[in-house]
């Protein structure tokens, strides 16, 4: 590779019998009249002042074709080549018009014509730019026009086509400096001959691909797409072919220009399976790239044409098409309308199986359907977005790792969200129904309006057509957001802000209309709204029936209308029995991570593990390191930094430097980035731990960090769900605190994230505490003991906390531990567990009610913590009766 500075003008432009063609793998014309403004105002600068000005680099390789003729195919610098030749030929133009009175403008034409052709002696032989295909007519048009007029009436070029713009602005802003009084040769042509570049020729055996990316651009930064496809065509010897029947089909007509960088997102998504950054799409791609290497090449062309056989099946991702049926494309038009775009990843990997013939399309439809229903459940339930990308990523592979689900798709895929135990199970519809109520849907305005207009219009299997398209629809509220004196008065003075607050943005309350008629019905009141609903009823039937005749819109007739409209959503949304008997899983169970270093990781097999929502493949706990260090790091670059330079060692124990900087090339620890590692030498529960410390020092709670193991390669039952696990322990607790068997209150409880607590009515009189406030799970507590129930463990607990104010009953229950029968295990800790109960939870996992089931275990304890209670609380009143003995004698 050889790098000059050059003339743009006289070292590079001048030369006859030269041509510089864009690749046709490079992309269209983009600048806009801003870039070209910039470069017209140099060349104006330059004029003036005399001075050189640099504007950027043009890199190319060239093909001698003969002794006479030489192509130079442009690397890198097309945009700024291309408006010089546009700015090139507005000075043209302006000179032609006045050649015949004024010597300078014709020494001007003559000048500018030869930079423009590749002979101006010999025109045919064509221009000196030979553009992309896209830019190519428009081009031929603009410099082969022999006046201004000819090019801004021509009625083929598009008004917005980015070359006829800046065309004009060119024009337009020469004549401007002309009529100011600057001098066409000795002020504005000598400013264009003032115009330096850098130019690199690269050699044809060297890799320009290689030379592009490194190259820091003045122009316009390419997008994630165009990268690719610079990456995929630039070093292909059958690049035009490629270009013509796989890039330029999949970027114009399957996906079109401006989806493409979400295409290839989603692409990378499916196919890695982890979350990435739109900043490291390019680089994860060369990463994934290397799969398709043979002999020590990466073969292109299969890279080429396996992103086109995923771009066939994502048209209905982004619009309707003919590819697919009514039904399959309006089931997607839902995905769309719902925003729900996290689904993709998995839902392309259902189309490619339907593409290989592996489903027939009722199946595919039905899988939609199941996907759809699962994720608007979820919505209603109020379940964390945040954790479904993660789990839609992988969510494939965990279904279809079994060979044999492919044969009863559907029936696996259900069977697998339904038989869920994490936050990102199938919700029932009794627990939807339920939620459905006071759920704030408007709180999603794009989610709200897509449920609203799906009660209006139908939804699968009925086909179903849109009286208005959704784009032109707004939510509006019946009850306004705004209370007015008419509205306080017609739902009641006492009852009516409370009214307000519970069903403002609940479906009873909830209609759609017009965009036009959005804002005139605002704050109105009801009488009022009634007319507008009423002209609207034509397009919104269903969800304005029966309101026009109401006299009255209150809590009453809210709570009728939910109920009306919940009906319809119940059949909308329900799901037919389906029958999942055989079907089996390559089961795993998901650890929440508590800060204790658990024995549960030993010998068990790790799968991948979800940190900030994202769930993420491994395949082993070294592998566990370096991810969640590299994970935190994209996120606190500075806190893994200044870890490394104090030699992060979680244990503190002067031993091995835990993360560090680089030691040079005999370091074999584990690349973070290329200049910070991480040791990985450890057991399996201390890489765990490890990973807990990373997060500490990040400011982030333990159970930001969960962990799934294969299920029959852990030792014992302690791995089960926490977050299932603590749904039904919460409500086992509020239905025994409802029949008098307990104390429940979760607003008041501590909660920690590995135990779940309650009390006893007879604990707290027997302990008779009355100290200062007990610190429990990061606050402050009025009693010093609870009832536990371990998540990790599976044992029900009685823990007290040993403070100064709890001595004396502290130490009374360590004096007669043997005689109540409780254990104290270390009388120097913080928290005493006296009594301990077993809970055989897999019973609980394997009952058909699993919270009656918890119930019926958790009842003979509290029955033998109430007898320990009677205990002590007699053996305290005998030690004060003989204190009160002792002080009166």
């Amino acid at each position: 590779m050889d790098a000059y500075k050059r003339m743009i003008v006289s070292d590079i432009l001048s030369k006859d019998n030269q041509q510089f063609v864009v690749p046709i793998y490079q992309r269209e014309y983009k600048w806009t009249d801003t870039e070209c403004s910039r470069i017209v105002n140099d060349i104006l600068h330059c004029g003036k002042t005399g001075k050189e000005h640099f504007i950027g680099s043009i890199v190319y390789q060239y093909t001698k074709l003969n002794m006479a003729d030489m192509k130079f195919y442009l690397v890198d610098g097309q945009q700024r080549f291309t408006t010089l030749m546009l700015i090139t030929k507005a000075l043209n133009l302006i000179a032609a018009e006045k050649r015949d009175s004024d010597d300078n403008a014709d020494y001007v034409f003559s000048k500018t014509t030869r930079i423009l052709y590749i002979d101006a002696d010999d025109k045919p032989r064509g221009f000196s730019l030979y553009p992309s295909e896209n830019d190519r007519d428009v081009f031929k048009i603009i410099v082969s026009a022999k006046t201004y007029e000819d090019i801004v009436g021509n009625t083929v070029i598009p008004r917005e086509n980015y070359m006829l713009n800046n065309f004009i602005r060119a024009y337009s802003q020469l004549k401007e400096a002309l009529d100011e009084g600057n001098d066409i040769r000795n002020t504005i042509y000598a400013g264009f001959l003032n115009l330096s570049v850098v130019e690199i020729i690269v050699e044809k055996d060297e890799n320009a691909q290689i030379i592009f990316e490194s190259i820091n651009s003045l122009g316009v930064k390419l997008n994630n797409s165009e990268l690719i496809q610079n990456y995929l065509l630039m070093s292909n010897e059958n690049q035009e072919e490629l270009y013509v029947t796989r890039w330029k089909p999949m970027k114009n007509d399957l996906i079109g220009e401006k989806n493409m960088d979400t295409f290839v997102k989603h692409y990378l998504h499916m196919k890695l399976e982890y979350q990435i950054n739109d900043d490291d799409i390019y680089k994860e791609y060369l990463k994934f790239a290397e799969r398709f290497e043979e002999n020590g090449e990466i073969n292109r062309e299969k890279l080429i044409d396996d992103l086109y056989g995923v771009a066939e099946i994502y048209e209905p991702f982004i619009k309707e098409t003919p590819r697919f049926s009514l039904t399959t494309n309006k089931l997607m038009k839902e995905f769309r309308d719902m925003d729900q775009s996290t689904t993709y990843p998995f839902l392309m990997r259902v189309f490619l199986d339907y593409k290989a013939h592996r489903i027939d399309e009722e199946t595919l439809n039905k899988t939609l359907n199941l996907i759809i229903i699962y994720s608007v459940r979820r919505t209603i339930c109020g379940a964390s977005s945040g954790t479904l990308r993660g789990f839609m990523l992988n969510l494939y592979r965990r279904i279809f790792k079994v060979e044999e689900n492919y044969e009863r798709y559907f029936e696996a895929v259900y069977a697998f969200l339904a038989g869920l135990r994490t936050a990102d199970y199938l919700r029932s519809e009794n627990e939807t129904m339920e939620s459905l109520v006071t759920f704030p849907l408007y709180r999603n305005v794009r989610f709200a309006t897509y449920i609203l207009n799906r009660l209006e219009n139908g939804r699968y299997p009925k086909v179903y057509s849109e009286a208005v398209v959704a784009d032109k629809l707004t939510v509006e509220h019946i009850m306004p957001q705004q209370l007015t004196e008419d509205w306080i008065t017609m739902i009641g003075q006492e009852i009516a802000e409370d009214v307000h607050i519970k069903y403002l943005n609940t479906l009873g309350n909830l209609s759609l209309s017009s965009r036009s008629k959005n804002s005139i019905m605002s704050n109105e009141s009801f009488e009022k709204k009634k007319d507008v609903l009423r002209a609207e009823k034509s397009k919104f039937a269903e969800l304005n029936t029966g309101l026009e005749e109401l006299e009255a819109f209150n809590e009453e007739e809210i709570l009728r209308r939910e109920r009306r409209l919940a009906e319809i959503f119940q059949r909308m949304y329900s799901l037919p029995k389906v029958n999942t008997e055989g079907i089996k899983f390559e089961d795993n169970i998901e650890i929440i991570c508590d800060g204790e270093v658990n024995p549960i990781y030993q010998g068990s097999t790790i799968l991948s593990y979800r940190l900030l929502g994202h769930e993420t493949p491994v395949s082993s706990y070294s592998q566990l390191i370096v991810l969640v260090a590299r994970q935190l790091f994209s996120i606190y670059p500075e806190i893994i930094r200044k870890l490394a330079v104090e030699h992060f060692n979680p244990w503190g124990n002067g031993g091995i430097d835990c993360i560090h900087y680089s030691y040079g090339t005999e370091d074999r620890d584990l690349v973070v980035t290329e200049d910070i590692r991480v040791h990985t030498g450890y057991n399996a529960r201390y890489c765990v731990q490890f990973c807990e410390s990373m997060l500490s020092a990040c400011g982030l709670e333990s159970d930001q960090l969960s962990i799934f193991l294969k299920k029959d390669s852990i030792k014992g039952t302690s791995g089960v769900a926490r977050s299932m696990r603590e749904t039904l322990v919460r409500q086992a607790y509020s239905e025994l605190s409802e029949e008098g068997k307990l104390t429940y209150d979760y607003e008041k409880m501590p909660k920690s994230h590995a135990c779940i607590k309650c009390q006893l009515d007879e604990l707290t009189q027997a302990l008779n505490y009355s100290g200062e406030p007990c610190g429990w799970d990061g606050g402050l507590y009025p009693h010093c003991y609870y009832v536990e129930y371990s998540l990790n463990s599976h044992e029900i607990w009685v823990s007290i906390r040993y403070t100064a104010h709890t001595k004396k009953v502290c130490q009374m229950l360590l004096d007669n531990k043997e005689k109540l029968g409780i254990s104290v295990d270390n009388p120097n800790a913080t928290y005493w567990h006296i009594i301990k109960y077993p809970i055989d939870y897999r019973r609980v996992l394997d009952s058909t009610e699993a919270v009656d089931e918890f119930k019926r275990q958790m009842i003979p304890c509290i029955e033998e913590i109430k007898e320990f209670a009677k205990a002590f609380s007699e053996l305290r009143i005998e030690s004060e009766k003989l204190l009160g003995s002792n002080t009166n004698s």
